[in-house]
């Protein structure tokens, strides 16, 4: 059951004349204990989306509807942010540095319109830091703790207040790959633990298919698809959403250069191929010549040039190969994706 509705909604930057779109009725839904994943490339219009959804930003049109209301859906468009039940965690960690973790914790909570006792402010900070695996840092300041426990603090923000969403802004950009890897998991875990709606906005894909139960795709403030992870991965619904998943990227193959390589025939389509589709095998007759051989622990990535044509190709690590050597290539036609022009 969705707990939020984005009918058709519309944001500018700007104002007056010189507004330009942000955003070109996007809509989509939120479940109830749904992590829901945008992906975009910068300009997409993903920080908007988050703004438009706190209410830290005005739309230009749509509408934004809360479910869970006996009477129906409620529209909460115009409601001010404090009225809305969401928290967003934003890509800079926004900490006080004069405060401890404790207080950072608690700030949230000692808005006089809450009105909430110290008891039960206490009580929430407590329940949080437990969470979180901060219990001990408590007394700590901001400039005493690591990147990621700073983040955890960002995020114990957000979850003192017991949203029914959580909005996140990238909340990892600034963290190392490996402290970035091993706080996908924790995020994942918090999600699944608490049963909250969460949008997650994000450019990378790996994030993206690591975390999501449901990806939105967003270019240049349109949505371009929506669906699980693995089913737009296999089933991009153009050359613009193939592009943004996957390491190495798809090959993109004009329908002559797909003609050139003795391919089905794409009828004047463009044609899609994922690194991994290909079969490589050695040939010092074949007409695939490696330029560029890379050992990527489990997988082996190869750029092979193939009569003037540049492809990436993944192979098994036993693959005896370096730059200089020849390969011949199949591919299954049902791996072959196929997009308009």
């Amino acid at each position: 059951m969705p707990a939020y509705a984005i009918e058709g909604v519309s944001a500018a930057y700007g104002t007056g004349s010189s507004q330009r779109p942000a955003l070109s009725g996007v809509g989509f839904q939120v479940g109830a204990g749904e992590l829901l994943v945008v992906l975009g490339r910068t300009g997409a219009g993903k920080t908007t989306l988050l703004r438009v959804l706190a209410g830290l930003q005005k739309t230009t049109g749509g509408r934004i509807l809360e479910a869970g209301d006996p009477q129906g859906p409620k529209d909460i468009s115009a409601l001010p942010p404090h009225m809305r039940d969401m928290a967003m965690v934003f890509q800079n960690f926004s900490l006080y540095p004069n405060m401890d973790v404790r207080e950072n914790l608690s700030f949230p909570l000692r808005a006089k319109a809450l009105g909430l006792p110290g008891s039960e402010i206490a009580a929430r900070v407590a329940q949080a830091a437990e969470t979180l695996g901060l219990a001990d840092k408590l007394a700590r300041r901001p400039h005493e703790l690591s990147g990621g426990e700073l983040q955890r603090v960002a995020i114990g923000r957000a979850l003192v207040r017991r949203p029914k969403l959580f909005l996140m802004d990238e909340p990892l950009a600034s963290l190392d790959a490996k402290l970035r890897e091993r706080m996908v998991l924790e995020i994942r875990r918090l999600q699944r633990s608490l049963g909250c709606g969460m949008v997650y906005v994000t450019h990378d894909h790996v994030e993206a298919m690591s975390l999501a139960d449901r990806i939105l795709v967003l270019d240049r403030g349109k949505l371009l698809q929506e669906g699980p992870p693995a089913d737009i991965y296999r089933h991009p619904a153009d050359s613009r959403v193939a592009r943004m998943l996957g390491r190495p990227g798809i090959n993109l193959l004009s329908h002559e250069e797909a003609a050139r390589m003795g391919l089905p025939p794409s009828g004047n389509r463009l044609v899609g191929i994922r690194p991994e589709s290909w079969k490589v095998t050695a040939d010092p007759k074949g007409p695939a010549l490696a330029a560029v051989v890379e050992q990527l622990g489990p997988q082996m990535a190869l750029v092979l040039d193939v009569q003037g044509i540049v492809l990436r190709v993944t192979a098994s690590p036993l693959l005896r190969a370096k730059a200089g050597d020849r390969f011949r290539l199949g591919v299954d036609p049902a791996e072959i994706l196929y997009f308009d022009t």
